[in-house]
């Protein structure tokens, strides 16, 4: 969702009976099962924060609907509620407080559940997802899901440069990487805008100047280096007199025969290039 989005969203949930829990899902990043899951007791007050702590979570299997520890260090997260949260959460407890005198004996809250259904019983993960694309299409935002409100958050909240390690924690994954696998689109942007941040910081006064294009000197020597290393040397073969080991004469490898590089210094002189070529390769025989 985007921040205008988002926005309908919440004020859509106000709408709905479970209105605060869907506004958790999308503010908290909280899981399904974590949401009905939280109980009263799970709300403590810190000195000047409000927190809750994520511990359980309610899921559903053979044995029926039921509460389950969480399992990772990761998942079991304490995490901060806003004053808009906090005011939400309050109104919520008076409306459940006045459906358990309306349902008297018939109320069965024993976990003390935040989000209940009007019986105070225990929500079934499946029905309590519902909800969200109920509120998003009559809203005219269109069909969203539960699990999409969780990758909203995170969205929301890189999209306002909260620090990966920050949103990591928020969701309660096992590690930062991840969080980067899953949300990795969206950390190109985060780094664009730490790339200005520091442009802003270190670089306040910083004004560009326009400077005429300089020469390109190393592009004309780079091109007459190839144009030598162009003119191969021819290779002679053989060191020495035939049927021995240029080993034994103290030579190892290929000689250069230098009469070709004669023949590019002084092309000209034709008569005089084979006499210097000839008296060049004779001195190198004899060495």
């Amino acid at each position: 969702m985007t921040p205008e989005q988002a926005q309908i969203f919440l004020v859509a949930c106000k709408e709905h009976r479970l209105g605060v829990a869907y506004t958790l899902a999308l503010l908290l990043g909280l899981r399904r099962g974590e949401i009905i899951g939280l109980a009263w007791s799970d709300i403590e007050i810190t000195g000047d924060a409000v927190v809750v702590t994520v511990r359980r979570q309610l899921v559903r299997d053979n044995s029926g609907v039921h509460l389950s520890d969480l399992k990772t260090k990761g998942s079991r997260r304490t995490l901060h509620l806003s004053p808009p949260l906090v005011d939400l959460l309050e109104g919520h407890r008076r409306d459940q407080e006045e459906e358990a005198l309306l349902r008297g004996d018939a109320w069965g809250n024993d976990e003390n559940l935040i989000f209940t259904s009007t019986y105070g019983r225990p929500l079934d993960p499946g029905d309590f997802g519902k909800g969200v694309p109920r509120i998003t299409e009559k809203a005219g935002l269109g069909h969203w899901s539960i699990h999409e409100l969780r990758h909203s958050c995170a969205s929301l909240m890189f999209s306002m440069d909260v620090p990966l390690e920050a949103v990591a924690d928020q969701l309660g994954h096992a590690s930062i990487g991840v969080t980067k696998g899953v949300y990795v689109h969206l950390l190109p942007g985060s780094r664009a805008r730490a790339a200005k941040a520091m442009e802003e910081l270190l670089y306040k006064d910083f004004v560009p100047v326009t400077s005429p294009r300089p020469r390109p000197v190393a592009r004309p020597m780079a091109r007459h280096r190839r144009a030598i290393d162009n003119k191969e040397p021819s290779i002679r073969t053989s060191v020495g007199r035939p049927g021995l080991d240029p080993g034994t004469l103290g030579l190892k490898g290929h000689r250069v025969h230098y009469s070709l590089f004669i023949r590019f210094r002084e092309p000209h002189i034709h008569r005089g290039l084979r006499s210097v070529s000839s008296v060049r390769s004779v001195a190198i025989e004899k060495c």
